[in-house]
């Protein structure tokens, strides 16, 4: 079962996943960098995940599964 990230989870969720400093990050959403830490650290408890290289790993699993189908095969993002 995967946790529940709230909507502003999921934004930081993806900044991070994508290799965003929490600077990067407030700047993008236009909100404190306490802010982030913030929700970096609730997104940590809510994962399990301990460390944010991991928590970037967990995210691209999570990308990598929604581009799979039912039968298994992966297709490529479109652009």
């Amino acid at each position: 079962m995967e946790p529940r990230l709230t909507r502003r989870e999921v934004q930081v969720l993806e900044l991070v996943r994508s290799g965003k400093t929490n600077v990067e990050i407030a700047r993008a959403l236009f909100i404190e960098i306490d802010t982030v830490k913030f929700h970096v650290r609730n997104i940590m408890l809510k994962t399990g995940v301990h460390n944010r290289v991991a928590l970037a790993l967990w995210a691209n699993g999570l990308a990598l599964a929604a581009l799979e189908d039912d039968t298994g095969s992966q297709h490529a993002p479109t652009t």
